[in-house]
């Protein structure tokens, strides 16, 4: 019991430091999916931090995607709902092509001509 106490709380601890790295260094435009469950039993309070995080980084201008399972263990989602995530992993990624692609044809038609 008291392993599995120290574990949890490590996690716990880790989870914050972790959230504080990524908030110091995000990548300024890259879109972002968080995939969690409201019922996490090892972070505390997980679905208000990472909504929270989500909003300030949508504030941002950061583009930010979120699949909340009601139930679904720590980090099993995929385990549990393999449809749902899948779905929303591939439309993620598909919008992520889709707005690669466009910014390389925007950026196509804008570069200069050269001279020869």
């Amino acid at each position: 019991v008291a392993k599995t106490f120290f574990t949890v709380t490590q996690a716990r601890k880790n989870f914050r430091v972790a959230e504080d790295a990524l908030a110091e260094s995000q990548l300024a435009h890259a879109p972002q999916l968080y995939v969690y469950s409201k019922d996490d039993t090892i972070i505390e309070e997980v679905h208000s931090s990472i909504g929270h995080f989500i909003d300030q980084n949508r504030r941002r201008g950061i583009e930010c995607f979120s699949k909340v399972f009601e139930k679904s263990k720590h980090v099993m989602h995929l385990r549990y709902h393999p449809e749902e995530y899948m779905e929303n992993l591939g439309g993620f990624l598909q919008r992520c092509l889709e707005r690669h692609d466009r910014s390389r044809i925007a950026g196509e038609q804008m570069a200069p001509i050269a001279a020869h």
